[in-house]
């Protein structure tokens, strides 16, 4: 079972960059911060391994869009 960080925590992680875990669809598992977090893109789906930035935190979701690099 995975823990599930405090939004302070989520909050921290706003304009990081990492990568996707898992396939988005549009949900899915990202590396931010090294701490994997479930994550949502904006409706894109993504493949694993893709660049992305947390944009916003959300009622406790974090919010990622594709990005070019860290």
């Amino acid at each position: 079972t995975r823990a599930v960080p405090e939004l302070s925590e989520l909050e921290q992680l706003k304009g990081q960059t990492g990568k996707t875990v898992t396939p988005m669809r549009p949900a899915g598992t990202v590396l931010l911060g090294g701490r994997r977090v479930d994550a949502i893109t904006e409706g894109v789906m993504l493949d694993p391994g893709v660049w992305v930035r947390c944009v916003e935190v959300k009622a406790g979701r974090v919010i990622v869009r594709r990005a070019d690099g860290p």
